[in-house]
């Protein structure tokens, strides 16, 4: 598969992505280039979904005890009812990944609508109603402000510090040039802030454009729910060097991994 290429820098960078692979590297060289996700990825996140896992296994077994008029249990029974037990986050995960996703998918086609003057997305068949409330609560906001999308899954890349990526959108919002990303987690995370921090300084790094802020565009991945969470300059500052050092622990893991 060819390599999507994009230029940066007024012209004197070229950026090329291979889709299949999902790597970037600067045209004319081998070496990949750590993306801003492969960085925040080197974050421990495995200690809430433990507990949410155990939480989901503990509840079924409530339930199922509770509803069960049985007093003793063959061991085949019982190895059932534990496989079940220790699946269940999977395929709670399963269920809930497409919700959050399907409303992160609709406003972003909203939005790219926006910029390149096409009609908006319509038609709800196939929602849910907490889908359906994410989009209005989403439509909602984009109402209540004045929202001009000014780039759609932009790619960005800092020449200081070697890494690249894709935000989702820069906009301005209530005339405030704000680097934007969309989430479709349970919650907002502190790898989201850092991620951000990543895209807006390499953005002003290229563009030499002021950033004003930050803001996270969160869809529950359950619900479909819609809310926001504005960064401002004063916790940018805090967050970027959170993401240089994971950006410096990646790179050292990647030299190790060559011993």
């Amino acid at each position: 598969m060819p390599y999507e290429t994009v230029s940066l820098y007024g012209g004197k960078i070229t950026i090329e992505f291979n889709p299949a692979l999902h790597s970037y590297r600067r045209a004319g060289e081998k070496q990949a280039i750590i993306s801003v996700t492969a960085a925040t990825g080197c974050l421990d996140k495995s200690r809430p979904l433990m507990i949410w896992a155990e939480r989901l296994a503990r509840e079924h077994y409530q339930e199922f005890f509770r509803n069960s008029k049985e007093t003793r249990y063959s061991q085949e029974q019982i190895e059932a009812m534990i496989e079940e037990a220790i699946t269940k986050h999977k395929v709670r995960l399963v269920a809930a990944a497409d919700s959050g996703t399907k409303v992160h998918d609709w406003a972003e086609q909203f939005m790219r609508s926006k910029v390149q003057g096409a009609s908006a997305p319509s038609g709800f068949d196939g929602y849910s109603e907490g889908e359906l409330n994410g989009i209005n609560a989403f439509i909602d906001w984009y109402n209540s402000n004045e929202v001009e999308p000014v780039e759609i899954e932009k790619t960005i890349y800092s020449v200081k510090h070697n890494y690249v990526g894709r935000t989702d959108l820069i906009a301005k919002v209530n005339n405030r040039l704000l680097v934007c990303d969309y989430k479709t987690g349970k919650g907002i995370y502190g790898e989201a802030y850092y991620q951000n921090a990543a895209y807006w300084n390499a953005y002003e790094e290229e563009t030499k454009a002021k950033i004003e802020g930050g803001l996270l565009l969160h869809f529950d991945k359950e619900t479909g729910a819609f809310a926001t969470k504005e960064i401002t300059p004063h916790v940018h500052g805090k967050n970027l060097p959170v993401f240089i050092s994971l950006l410096t622990v990646k790179k050292r893991e990647k030299e190790v991994s060559k011993y």
